[in-house]
């Protein structure tokens, strides 16, 4: 249906950083998703991002780092194409379920950089073997220096390319709520692992995702996905 549709990730370095400094969930954000896309047959070019309402609909928080990411993403943009019209589309509706997903690995006496070298290992092969792409992964132990909270925090972009077109045949849009990105961290203060990731009710909702199919292959990966991270952080 598109002559163009192009999904950029990026993040914003020092925004974020900060960001998962003050809440931890924020992580579901490095990186985030851009659209831009093009119908064949249309004259117009998109381009798509999610707001900073969005985010903090998602994490759980409204912070003024939000505001400060969706406004310096949107400078860029307007400097790049000056003459673009700039519109906010709310096509939201109720949320069904919780936003975003989250395991938990106990760690109890065990050595937590061990665990952490097993679990990753665990997590890439089964997600591997159940067809999704992992594009990226970022290790931001090192960035948040030496005040970090964290032990470590580390953030997988993953997806999966047929759920993907399906969904976007429905509302082009939808995929700027993608990559869906895991973020796997451990705070100095606490004994456990935390992974979690921005449920497809998220999708659903937010997107106003009311195709049958379209909705049975999101439901489907939310299972998928839950499933594995049941899996690695069992005891």
């Amino acid at each position: 249906n598109f002559k163009i549709y192009n999904n950029i990730s990026f993040y914003h370095k020092e925004i974020m950083l900060d960001l998962i400094n003050k809440q931890a969930n924020a992580g579901i954000l490095l990186p985030m998703g851009m659209i831009i896309y093009q119908s064949i047959g249309e004259g117009n070019l998109h381009i798509v991002l999610t707001t900073a309402d969005l985010q903090a609909k998602v994490i759980g928080v409204n912070l003024q780092e939000l505001e400060n990411l969706e406004d310096a993403v949107l400078k860029v943009i307007t400097t790049l194409f000056p003459s673009a019209i700039h519109t906010y589309s709310d096509r939201s509706k109720t949320q069904e379920r919780e936003l975003l997903t989250k395991y938990t690995l106990n760690l109890k006496d065990a050595d937590f950089e061990d665990v952490r070298e097993k679990l990753e290992e665990k997590f890439e092969e089964k997600f591997a073997k159940a067809g999704f792409a992992m594009p990226s992964y970022f290790d931001f132990t090192e960035d948040l220096g030496k005040n970090s909270l964290y032990d470590f925090y580390v953030t997988y972009a993953i997806c999966k390319i047929d759920v993907l077109r399906i969904v976007i045949k429905v509302e082009p849009q939808a995929a700027v709520l993608g990559p869906c990105t895991t973020m796997i961290y451990k705070k100095k203060n606490e004994n456990k692992i935390v992974m979690g990731f921005a449920s497809m009710y998220n999708w659903i909702s937010s997107a106003n995702i009311e195709d049958k199919a379209a909705r049975h292959e999101l439901l489907e990966t939310q299972r998928i996905y839950e499933n594995i991270l049941k899996d690695v952080t069992k005891n």
